[in-house]
C-alpha cells in the first residue's frame, strides 16, 4: 500500500530533521504544515487532490535581541531607521547610480 501525498511530507521532514508543529487545511482546501528544526522554520503546502507541492518555504527565526536590543523585533515609535537597508527605495532596493539613472533599470 502507497503512502499518501501528506505522509511522505512529514517523513520527508522528519528525514529533514524538523519536528512538525501542525498540519492545518487552508480555507483552499489545501495542507500546510509548519516544521520546526532548531532556529528554522519552514512552511509546506501540499494541494491534496494533485499532490503537487505549492509551497516549501523556509525562514530563520530571528531572536529579539539580534539588531533592535530588547524591543522584541519592534523598532521604537520615533526613531529613525538605522541604515540604508531599512530604507524604502524606489529604485527597487538599489541606490542611484551617478547621474540619476537607479542601477539595473535599462538606458
Amino acid at each position: 500500500m502507497a503512502q499518501s501525498d501528506a505522509e511522505d511530507v512529514v517523513e520527508h521532514l522528519a528525514v529533514d530533521g524538523f519536528e512538525v508543529l501542525d498540519i492545518r487545511r487552508t480555507l483552499l482546501g489545501r495542507l500546510r504544515f509548519r516544521a520546526q528544526r532548531g532556529d528554522i522554520l519552514r512552511e509546506v503546502v501540499l494541494n491534496p487532490s494533485t499532490g503537487v507541492i505549492l509551497r516549501d518555504y523556509v525562514t530563520r527565526r530571528r531572536l529579539p535581541d539580534e539588531r533592535d536590543g530588547d524591543r522584541g523585533g519592534q523598532r521604537a515609535r520615533g526613531n529613525p531607521p538605522s541604515g540604508p537597508r531599512d530604507r524604502p527605495t524606489s529604485t527597487g532596493g538599489h541606490p542611484p547610480e551617478p547621474g540619476g539613472r537607479p542601477s539595473g533599470l535599462a538606458q
